[in-house]
């Protein structure tokens, strides 16, 4: 799933949402933030820098289908917050040792080879 990528798809999701799942009620309100942003704490942010173009997430993809990427991913901004996700899930197994009986009954559930050949790509080349 991309980060924030430019476009216009707050402008055309309504044009091409299937009649079965449109609502024409209107949106319900923002919740209210947790805390009030103090004033002049936080400059204004120009977003279009944060922003990755359509054509590089694009790109990014392609690139990562013509690899065979078990996963695909656009911004690595994200990377330690998955790692933060994964590390806890980790933690979270028992303390104990493992069955190796489990493991012969059960080891194409535990492990699969094919996460081993996942390689990290290269940022794709822009023209």
């Amino acid at each position: 799933c991309p980060g924030p990528v430019a476009g216009n798809l707050k402008n055309t999701s309504k044009e091409v949402r299937p009649d079965s799942l449109k609502n024409d009620d209107e949106p319900a309100p923002a919740p209210a933030p947790a805390a009030p942003p103090v004033s002049g704490s936080m400059p204004a942010i120009d977003f279009s820098k944060l922003t990755m173009s359509a054509e590089e997430a694009g790109e990014r993809v392609i690139n990562g289908i013509r690899r065979n990427d078990l996963y695909i991913f656009t911004h690595t901004e994200f990377a330690a917050g998955v790692k933060s996700k994964a590390d806890a899930m980790l933690r979270a197994y028992p303390d104990q040792p493992i069955n190796p009986d489990f493991n012969k009954v059960f080891g194409f559930l535990t492990r699969n080879p094919i996460y081993d050949t996942q390689t990290t790509p290269k940022p794709p080349v822009m023209e």
